[in-house]
């Protein structure tokens, strides 16, 4: 049985776990309010919590595509070569991002200089399917025209509880702040910065009509947001050390009471363990604002850990209501109920091994956090990184619901194309993500309209297997896919658990290998993809990769069906990608459910519009990858209910590997089609008879010398591409007179009431000939 709580509580906190298993946790005030989730299930567990926060936001399709971008570039003209290499390379590309390079100085609202011709780039990025996410910062320059009009709009900045406590030596540098108490704090500009305090309706109102006029400077699709914390560089240091950066002034920093009776909100009787950074005691202000600054819902001391939230309800609110889409909104500071209005970057990571493996326990408890959309820097944030490591970054970050490849501009680059080998791995990595992003979007739709987890624990699926229960370090994509990253440099191998109740199909170019259950290796050579396994008793959808999700979501459906005690099921969720969604219940989109059962005699799959919407033009269906079809399928016979089906060629049965390729016309169009039953027959599959004792069932091939495949399947015989012989022998051995070597098999059935025998004797040699009536 599972069960959590929540301890909504605003104030400074430390949370210690020790052995027994035990949990000491210390809290400098606030009220405690306690709130009790049941389960019994880990994943009832995150929906009775997300029923109570709220349940997340549903991104944009375009923002599950690529992003990428870096500190760093001295111009737009950077960021165009790096994305045009990318797509040279193939790589599957939707979102190039500008980091705080194309501000002036950082500051909010503005175009530096190298940038002038950026607006412009935007819109050819538009014109090319893609989308470009801009970065912001919370607080304004003090002496800018934005912090002008936010006062002139009665807008609310973060202040002094006094004019006494009002630091003067900064404060005397802005006219605009002079007679105020506005807090000044630094943000890396030359220049003091104020913080809007978004719990007033004024102050909504001025950052959206501030949004909404830089919007028409630059066309942005979605918002990241930082520093907003909120940060404020090197508070109560003397000498802090952006001084010794050649990019910034010797600004004064921000300095707080810690003498008299305002110290006892930066120095309480208990600190917490915030006051240690970088191994350092300081206080707790120290790289934010002063615990003694007011806001019109209460002090900084009872408040600060809502700053960020209140910024992104109102940015979100502003992205919506500029673009009129949906977009996207990622922030760097997070709290409960934050996942209703934005998704979260993991923040300043190191390019090193461990941060990289660290990401994946991070994505998971973020999604029990109720923020699905997450991902951290691949490759990498700080330090120079290396080829292998930002390879099997880049393969890992493919399974990032938020998946971004940026570093600080201080190291080496390390976008995908600065190595041959990692630009390789990056575009196949990639292309795979996007051949699954219907059912990945289907996944992020649920979890917005019902409340669920999109990545996942393994043991949230085997909530009673130990094993999963101690894996960290692989993940499920919902309840079908389950994902085992390399995470140690020079692997050539994975050790991997797959848990041992279920069956599991390989995803990667094994495809369909039915994996043996429980622990075992798994080839992953730096130019495979990590392992990836599909759960029997599953469908997914998918379609065939392109290089923008645009162009991928014009192709048509394929299902991959994987069968476990006779049976799969799944869906498929589709809307536009981009409409706001206000209410799931008003809202256009489609939802197809699959179900699929077999036997050793027949096997039928049904497919069931269960919501539909006639605005949207979705593609049909046409194929369909069954794993696990342990009976052979008579491909002369499948039929469609409704309406007729054309059988494509193609189809064809892997007696290998147990796999069957069914591809049509069209399985589902649903522009049409409510309710689609598809049937076939099937022969009962037993061993293959050996080369020597099967009986060909093209006799004509006799005098072509060949076969085509499409003859063979059409006269329910099996093609084995194991064996290919060249022709059927012209003369036989006597001592071999009834066994002659045949291109194809009916391996042991009883052919007698499907086929007419006929011997004849020719030179005294017995032969036998098989005629289809």
């Amino acid at each position: 049985m599972t069960f959590s709580f929540l301890e909504v509580q605003k104030m400074l906190q430390d949370i210690t776990i020790g052995p027994a298993p035990h949990v000491v946790y210390r809290t400098i005030g606030g009220i405690l309010d306690l709130y009790f989730f049941p389960g019994p299930s880990p994943e009832d567990v995150v929906r009775q919590y997300l029923a109570f926060v709220g349940t997340p936001m549903l991104p944009a399709y375009w923002a599950l595509g690529f992003q990428l971008g870096s500190r760093g570039y001295k111009s737009w003209k950077d960021l165009e070569s790096v994305v045009s290499e990318t797509r040279k390379a193939g790589i599957p590309l939707d979102v190039p991002f500008a980091d705080l390079e194309y501000m002036s100085k950082e500051e909010d609202f503005t175009m530096a200089s190298g940038w002038e011709g950026f607006p412009s780039y935007v819109e050819q990025l538009h014109n090319e399917s893609l989308h470009f996410i801009a970065v912001l910062q919370p607080a304004v320059q003090a002496d800018g025209d934005p912090f002008k009009r936010g006062l002139q709009e009665n807008a609310s900045f973060v202040e002094w509880e006094t004019n006494q406590a009002v630091q003067r030596s900064i404060q005397n540098l802005y006219p605009l702040a002079n007679k105020t108490k506005i807090m000044l704090g630094v943000l890396r500009t030359d220049k003091h910065v104020a913080y809007p305090d978004f719990t007033t309706a004024e102050t909504k109102s001025w950052w959206v009509k501030e949004l909404a006029d830089f919007h028409k400077t630059i066309n942005y699709d979605g918002l990241w947001i930082v520093r907003n914390e909120p940060s404020s560089l090197e508070t109560n240091e003397d000498q802090p050390r952006y001084w010794y950066s050649l990019e910034h002034t010797n600004i004064t920093s921000l300095h707080c009471p810690v003498n008299g009776s305002s110290a006892k909100y930066d120095i309480p009787p208990y600190q917490t363990q915030n006051v240690y950074h970088y191994d350092a005691k300081t206080y707790l202000a120290s790289m934010t604002l002063c615990m003694s600054a007011m806001t019109k819902q209460g002090r900084m001391y009872d408040v600060k850990n809502l700053y960020g939230l209140q910024q992104t309800i109102a940015t979100n609110s502003a992205v919506q209501k500029i673009t009129k889409k949906r977009g996207v909104l990622i922030t760097r500071s997070s709290y409960p109920s934050g996942g209703r209005y934005a998704g979260h970057s993991l923040g300043n990571n190191f390019a090193a091994w461990e941060d990289m493996a660290t990401s994946v326990i991070a994505i998971q408890e973020f999604n029990m956090f109720g923020i699905p959309y997450i991902g951290a820097d691949i490759c990498g944030y700080a330090h120079d990184t290396a080829e292998e490591l930002c390879l099997r970054w880049q393969q890992l970050g493919a399974f990032y619901t938020l998946s971004r490849n940026r570093n600080d501009g201080k190291s080496i680059p390390q976008h995908p194309t600065k190595w041959f080998s990692v630009a390789r791995a990056t575009a196949a990595a990639n292309l795979f993500r996007y051949s699954l992003l219907p059912y990945l979007y289907t996944l992020m739709f649920e979890a917005s309209c019902d409340g669920a987890t999109v990545i996942r624990p393994l043991f949230f699926e085997f909530p009673n297997d130990d094993a999963a229960h101690q894996n960290d370090f692989q993940f499920m994509w919902g309840p079908a896919i389950l994902i085992a990253p390399v995470l140690a440099e020079g692997t050539k191998l994975v050790y991997a658990y797959l848990p041992r109740n279920a069956t599991w199909y390989s995803l990667r170019d094994d495809f369909g290998v039915k994996a043996q259950s429980g622990f075992s290796f798994f080839s992953a050579p730096l130019d495979r993809l990590p392992p990836v396994f599909l759960r029997g008793g599953y469908i997914i959808p998918r379609q065939r990769g392109g290089q923008t999700t645009a162009a991928t979501r014009q192709r048509p459906f394929q299902l991959v069906i994987a069968v476990e005690n006779s049976k799969s099921f799944g869906k498929l969720i589709w809307d536009d990608g981009e409409s706001i969604v206000e209410n799931f219940d008003q809202h256009d989109y489609v939802e197809l459910h699959f179900n699929f059962t077999m036997n050793d005699t027949a096997s039928q799959l049904i497919l069931s519009l269960v919501k539909s919407a006639s605005s949207l033009t979705v593609p049909n269906i046409t194929s369909a990858s069954i794993l696990g079809h342990n009976a052979l399928p008579m491909i002369n016979g499948i039929h469609r209910e409704p309406g007729d089906l054309t059988v494509f060629p193609e189809t064809s049965y892997d007696t290998q590997k147990r796999i069957f390729y069914l591809k049509t016309s069209c399985m589902f169009n649903f522009a049409t089609d409510t309710k689609v039953v598809i049937a076939w027959s099937n022969h009962a599959l037993f061993d293959l008879a050996p080369k020597e004792a099967r009986i060909n069932c093209i006799p004509e091939s006799l005098s072509r010398r060949s076969a085509e495949k499409s003859i063979c399947f059409k006269r329910g015989c099996i093609w084995d591409d194991e064996y290919v012989a060249v022709n059927v022998p012209h003369i036989f051995d006597s001592n071999r007179a009834n066994l002659p070597t045949f291109l194809h098999s009916f391996a042991h059935l009883d052919v007698t009431g499907i086929f007419h025998l006929s011997l004849f004797i020719w030179k005294g040699i017995h032969s036998i000939i098989v005629n289809k009536q």
